[in-house]
């Protein structure tokens, strides 16, 4: 929905049913911005049946925010410090934030990712929030492996895993390793589609332009899902579709597509 306004945005999920938005720090600036005030947002939100209480996402939690070769587009959507992003949970009020590695892998060690992962999550405890670590083949924190070290090892009862369908096929697909954290850790699910096999030379384009709706690509949405849902009832179950495609829609089709192909993918799993 990057393409539209928060209005567009906010139509886009009532018109597929979504009880909750997930916005990025910057997107939740603009939606103050464009309604006068965090709390004239959150009224526009809750008159379409639409909570604005899932940060995403929180980079400022490890020494290092970006990669080196960030450009001025990759800094406007992951610079932001850790006091920016609780200063938006709390005029939102929102009670989840998504933890992201934004940095290169090996520029920050194991054990200040713990450090730096567990002080974030102490510090939401303070607002009642919870925190999810999500993981990305290409960045820091590169997969479940990793993403379950981190939230094992901080020891704080208010966090969890993010797995996002595309980052998990097309990085290190371990259905064991995947089964053994849902029978073992929260988790939540960004859902997308998208190619077997690289289609671009930089994976951070393809990720954020050339993915697919939900049981339209090659991934195995389906097999994920079940190795999830069979295990637990995850915290959240979404639809993270950055597409190209998608971005020439009107809102309403947007939101109704992508609710019917979560339908679909998750009754294939088994769990409607």
């Amino acid at each position: 929905m990057r393409t539209h306004d928060f209005p567009g945005q906010l139509r886009a999920a009532a018109a597929g049913g979504f009880g909750h938005l997930g916005l990025t720090p910057a997107a939740l600036l603009s939606a103050a911005e464009q309604c006068g005030g965090a709390a004239a947002a959150r009224r526009m939100a809750a008159d379409h049946g639409v909570r604005l209480d899932y940060l995403d996402t929180v980079t400022g939690w490890a020494p290092i925010r970006v990669p080196r070769t960030a450009d001025a587009a990759l800094r406007a959507r992951f610079d932001f410090s850790i006091d920016d992003c609780f200063a938006l949970v709390e005029q939102f009020e929102m009670s989840s934030i998504l933890a992201v590695g934004v940095f290169d892998g090996g520029a920050v060690t194991f054990g200040e990712m713990v450090e730096g992962f567990g002080a974030l999550a102490r510090r939401a405890q303070a607002h009642d929030a919870r925190v999810d670590l999500e993981f990305m083949p290409f960045w820091g924190v590169p997969d479940i492996h990793t993403a379950r070290a981190v939230v094992t090892e901080a020891g704080c009862d208010n966090t969890g895993i993010m797995v996002d369908t595309w980052h998990f096929a097309r990085g290190l697909p371990d259905f064991a390793a995947l089964t053994d954290a849902a029978e073992s850790l929260p988790l939540g699910i960004q859902v997308a589609d998208g190619s077997a096999r690289s289609l671009n030379h930089d994976p951070t384009y393809e990720t954020t332009h050339l993915r697919e709706v939900p049981g339209e690509g090659q991934l195995d949405v389906v097999g994920i899902m079940a190795a999830i849902l069979s295990n637990q009832t995850p915290r959240s179950v979404g639809p993270e579709v950055f597409s190209d495609n998608l971005d020439r829609l009107e809102p309403h089709d947007v939101g109704s597509l992508l609710a019917a192909s979560i339908h679909k993918v998750s009754t294939e799993a088994g769990r409607p």
